[in-house]
């Protein structure tokens, strides 16, 4: 299996086609699930689909969502938490239902009982029909860091320094980073539909090249989607300058 990579001239087109691709997967199923990401190279995006909800050309009335994954301890209320992401940066300016979308409970009591209960409705309400991801400098994908099985499930795992590190502007105001999360596993992920990867910059050609041209690997968990049947890279020339023919 190998992975439709689309290069594009530049970040807003690498956006813009995201927001079409998301558009018609919406519009072309009668109850779409979709699962989401978070970061600074989804935000342009989310943005696009909230514009094209403005104009009449797609509504979000009959989608189910799915976030990746939360910090543990940040619960929706923490301005740092993946749910208030969601909801600033989509939820709030569409028409999704207030059960269409599902987000993982950082501050859960018990945070791999979350997970369980979060892994279970995944399946019961999926399949995924188009899973969003990002792709972090050392190939994670959700939180699933160096090592992660490639058959793993939703559940909680430690985050690598660099990993932190990295989130760190993102998390500005905290007196404590978190050096946990609750992530959806790579087995998770890999039972979507349809995977749509998206990588714009300079920072991220290391990582780009290692997901088309290196050996599949838990060293570096993205490998892993070389493995499934429907993966698209949309990348911009920066990030995939370093990649081989």
């Amino acid at each position: 299996m190998s992975i439709n990579i689309v290069q594009l001239s530049s970040a807003k087109e690498v956006t813009r086609t995201a927001a079409t691709i998301i558009s018609n997967k919406i519009s072309s199923e009668r109850h779409c699930v979709l699962g989401l990401a978070t970061g600074k190279t989804f935000l342009p995006i989310y943005q696009k689909l909230v514009e094209m909800y403005e104009n009449g050309e797609i509504s979000f009335k009959n989608v189910t969502t799915f976030n990746l994954d939360e910090y543990v301890g940040l619960g929706p209320g923490s301005s740092a938490s993946f749910s208030h992401y969601m909801h600033r940066a989509l939820f709030d300016s569409v028409d999704i239902e207030v059960g269409g979308f599902n987000l993982l409970h950082g501050a859960a009591e018990c945070p791999p009982k979350e997970a369980i209960h979060y892994d279970k409705q995944v399946v019961r309400r999926g399949p995924i029909d188009l899973q969003l991801l990002g792709v972090g400098l050392n190939g994670h994908i959700g939180f699933n860091e160096p090592g992660s099985p490639h058959n793993s499930r939703t559940r909680v795992v430690e985050l690598c320094p660099s990993t932190i590190a990295a989130n760190k502007g993102d998390l500005a105001g905290l007196d404590v980073l978190p050096s946990h999360a609750i992530t959806m596993g790579i087995g998770t992920i890999l039972e979507a539909k349809s995977i749509l990867v998206v990588a714009t910059g300079s920072a991220k050609a290391d990582a780009i090249q290692r997901l088309v041209n290196g050996p599949v690997s838990e060293s570096f968990p993205a490998s892993a989607l070389r493995n499934h049947r429907d993966v698209t890279l949309l990348v911009d020339g920066a990030a995939s300058s370093k990649c081989k023919p």
